[in-house]
């Protein structure tokens, strides 16, 4: 068993350097595309902090890029399973990503004993870490990987799953503000603010 083991791995091995090597470009573009579908899966949780009280959405990563972790031992792979036509292989990474977070903000009423909402705000960071994904190949692997071999499935095995994302204030939107000028100025008052404008502005002039 440790025997076929240490095959599948060396198979792995060697795929891996090819496709740093850049002489596998679909397996890299497959690999690539299947980490970046996969992060965003990876759940993750985030707090901030601020004047108001925060509750948190929705968070998530999102992929930036990879570097395959390697040392003088070679790749840090992992056999999981293996056959005939398919090797399922822990791969360890480098990770470059962006970490978002969109948070509720409300403040507390004193008067009604509630939260009151002053709407949502959204916040990211740029993360650096050391983790992992699995890699699902299936395929002839007697012959070339290329042509042989396919990306069956990809997922993130192991990445940070806690972000602080520091103090979240809230920021308004001036087109808020237009747009509740705009309402305003469609509304039954707005005959009697624009009276009122002009009697102001006639009792100015005696």
């Amino acid at each position: 068993m440790q025997e076929h083991a240490d095959e599948a791995q060396a198979r792995i091995a060697a795929i891996l350097t090819a496709v740093d090597e850049g002489t596998l470009p679909r397996l890299a573009a497959d690999i690539e595309r299947g980490l970046r579908d996969a992060m965003p899966h990876w759940p993750v949780h985030g707090e901030g902090g601020g004047s108001f009280y925060l509750e948190l959405d929705s968070a998530e990563l999102e992929y930036g890029s990879h570097t395959l972790t390697k040392d003088d031992d070679g790749y840090d792979i992992t056999i999981v399973r293996m056959g005939s036509s398919q090797i399922v292989a822990r791969i360890g990474a480098q990770f470059s990503a962006t970490a978002k977070a969109e948070f509720s903000l409300s403040v507390w009423d004193s008067v009604d004993k509630e939260h009151v909402g002053m709407g949502s705000e959204s916040a990211e960071q740029e993360v650096d870490f050391d983790g992992a994904f699995l890699l699902t190949l299936s395929g002839d692997f007697a012959e070339p990987p290329d042509d042989a071999l396919d990306v069956e499935d990809i997922e993130i095995v192991d990445a940070p799953d806690y972000f602080d994302f520091g103090e979240i204030e809230f920021q308004p939107d001036p087109s808020d503000y237009e747009d509740w000028l705009a309402e305003e100025a469609n509304s039954d008052v707005a005959p009697d603010l624009a009276q009122e404008t002009a009697e102001l502005k006639g009792d100015q002039l005696f």
